[in-house]
Formats: structure tokens, C-alpha cells, sequence
């Protein structure tokens, strides 16, 4: 029974390893230099074309959190953050804006964040005290 045991952990650690892992030994890659370039040719092209302008990427509230998380998370302390849920979340004209809530008649402070929905960029962060 020993040995299914270890030979079960064996395959799935080879499954994991083969299934998570960044392994490049068969595939062809860009590689950095082929990144760099990309990157010079993209940022060379200022000119948004129409269909991409109109195109929102934050369509939905649990991506728009996921998102907003992911950034004040970072920035203010997982931990810190957890206690200000749930969250206030806006779509207003394609903006969201997101905040944390305190406990009523708690003292402290949330934070804000207002995020582009058509293309992420966090237009105000901050983290503030109740008045």
C-alpha cells in the first residue's frame, strides 16, 4: 500500500511539474530580445485602432474587485484591505470606482480606487480616514 502511495505522489508531482512548470525545452520561444522588440514596434503605434477603443476589458464586477484587489492589495496590505469588505463597486461611464467599507461607528479609513474599464488604468488610489 506504501508503494502505490509514493508512486501516486511521484506521478502527481511530475504531472504538476510538467502541467505548472515553465518548461521551454520543446517550444519555441520569443525570448527577451524578441520581447524587447515587440514591445519598441507596439509602443511606436500611439494611433488606438477604432475596434480596440470601443472594447471594454473590466465588462464585470467580480473582474473589476479582482483587478482592484490585486493593485490595493499591494499597496495597502492584503490583511488591511480584507477587513474593508464588502466592497462599495460603480460602474459609472465606464469607470469603476471601488471602495472599502468600515464597520458602523468603527474609526479608520478605506480605500478608493477608480479604474478605466476600457483599459485598466487606475485613474485615482488612494486610502482615506471616515469623516
Amino acid at each position: 500500500m506504501k508503494n502505490v502511495i509514493y508512486t501516486i505522489a511521484i506521478l502527481c508531482i511530475l504531472f504538476a511539474t510538467n502541467a505548472y512548470g515553465q518548461n521551454y525545452s520543446k517550444r519555441m520561444i520569443l525570448g527577451e530580445d524578441g520581447a524587447k522588440e515587440l514591445l519598441k514596434e507596439a509602443l511606436k503605434d500611439t494611433v488606438v485602432p477604432c475596434s480596440y477603443a470601443q472594447y471594454t476589458i473590466l465588462k464585470e464586477k467580480k473582474s473589476a474587485i479582482h483587478f482592484a484587489e490585486s493593485v490595493v492589495f499591494e499597496r495597502y496590505g492584503k490583511h488591511t484591505i480584507k477587513k474593508q469588505r464588502p466592497y462599495e463597486v460603480y460602474n459609472i461611464d465606464n469607470y469603476w470606482i471601488i471602495k472599502g467599507t468600515l464597520p458602523k461607528g468603527a474609526t479608520g479609513g478605506t480605500f478608493l480606487i477608480i479604474i478605466n474599464a476600457k483599459d485598466c488604468r487606475v485613474v485615482k488610489l488612494m486610502h482615506e480616514k471616515q469623516r
